[in-house]
Formats: C-alpha cells, structure tokens, sequence
C-alpha cells in the first residue's frame, strides 16, 4: 500500500497542483472528496484515496486548502533552518502551511510558535490547530499541524514531510502540548 501512495505521488510530480481551482463537495457519496476544474478524475481518486489511507475522513474536511498544501510537501526532506521544497524544518513548515492557509503569521522556532497559542485539549483539536513535543530537550523542540482523527503533519528529521498519528508511541511519550492560535 505505501509503495502504491509512494507511485501515485511521484505521478502527481507531473502536475501542478497549484495550478488547479479546488472545489470542496462535502459528504458526498464515494465521490472524490476534491473536485479539480479540469475534472482530472484520476487526480482526485489519488488524492482521496491517499488521506483515506490516513484514516482521514475526506467527507467532514473543513479546512481544504490546509490538506491541499499539505499534499504539496508530502515527501519533502528535512533540512534544519532551511524552507523550500528542497529540504525543511518542523518549524519553517509549520509556518508556512498555517501563514498560507490560515492566514496567521507565526514567527519563530517550534517554542516561539507555542508562545502564540492559546494551549488546548486535546481531545478538541481541529485542523490546523498545533501540536508541540518535548524531544530529548527540556524545550519544545518539535511542532506539527493538526489534521483530524489524531493524524498530525509535520517534518521529520528521518523522514521529511509526513503524516503521523498522535497515538503513537514516539509521540505519546514526547508529546507536550496542543495549542490553537491566538487571533
């Protein structure tokens, strides 16, 4: 299954995907959940089929445009201090997918960022709320962008952009803190 997302991906490398005007069709019967103005059927079943496979429910997204972007970055390389699509940090992504999409303007490093959130259960995140981790550091050194059913995405060290459960036990023992941003 992994191998299969990782082609469809590297399929998806020959579209823009920014090019595209999306349109969200909420709850609507084994449709794709995205509905691109060329009509590429085969791009929205990709991209369906892959946030499915995350146990995302594609049919109560609220934030669009977050998974959108989110896609765009799937895959990057981590590159510490650095912000492009050749290689990013945890925090530079964070920044750029919630400034983008959200319209924010977070400054700083993943203990900056917390600073201008207001701290939340987590039993009530929602998309695009954070997500803070205290990793070997007696800090907050990790940050990711909540999604929904306890799935986060954020930039690894080992695995660049990915999504990854909350439930996890690397991120059970180093998780810290959740945070919805302060308007």
């Amino acid at each position: 299954m992994k191998s299969l997302i990782l082609l469809a991906f590297a399929s998806l490398s020959y579209f823009n995907l920014a090019q595209f005007e999306y349109s969200f069709e909420k709850a609507v019967c084994d449709k794709p959940f995205l509905s691109l103005e060329n009509n590429n059927d085969s791009i929205n079943r990709i991209i369906h089929d892959f946030f499915t496979s995350f146990d995302i429910d594609v049919n109560n997204i609220d934030q669009i445009e977050l998974y959108i972007r989110a896609m765009e970055w799937i895959g990057v390389s981590y590159g510490y201090g650095q912000n492009t699509k050749n290689g990013i940090d945890c925090s530079n992504f964070t920044k750029i997918l919630v400034n983008g999409v959200l319209k924010s303007n977070i400054t700083g490093t993943s203990n900056d960022i917390f600073k201008q959130c207001l701290t939340i259960e987590k039993n009530i995140l929602k998309e695009g709320d954070l997500v803070f981790f205290k990793i070997n550091k007696p800090y907050i050194s990790h940050v990711g962008v909540y999604l929904q059913n306890n799935k986060f995405i954020h930039a690894t060290i080992n695995n660049g952009v990915i999504i990854s459960d909350l439930n996890e036990a690397y991120y059970k023992k180093y998780y810290f803190a959740s945070g919805r941003l302060k308007n």
